[in-house]
């Protein structure tokens, strides 16, 4: 899942379905789990999060906010201010 969302160029984003589908394909099967994928979405953010918090900067983390968006529900649950998401895809996209 880390290395899935690190691929993803500055600027590009990604719907967790598109996730799944792309993740499926890759593996040569018909899908994914979508409660054990938003898990592990939720885990890489998590990880960036605490890094951040340990003084890392966005840059030096997986860019977790390239595949989770503000109006995720999976948003609601990190913590963060759900626009910051919307901020920071706002600043790969100028």
């Amino acid at each position: 899942m880390n290395t899935y969302i690190q691929t993803l160029e500055r600027g590009e984003t990604c719907t967790i379905p598109q996730l799944r589908g792309d993740l499926a394909e890759q593996a040569g099967c018909d899908g994914t789990c979508p409660l054990s994928t938003s898990i592990f979405v939720r885990m890489v953010a998590e990880a960036a999060l605490e890094d951040m918090a340990e003084g890392k900067t966005p840059a030096e983390v997986t860019p977790f906010w390239r595949v989770i968006a503000s109006q995720d529900k999976i948003a609601k649950k990190l913590a963060l201010d759900p626009d910051w998401l919307d901020q920071q895809r706002a600043l790969e996209a100028s």
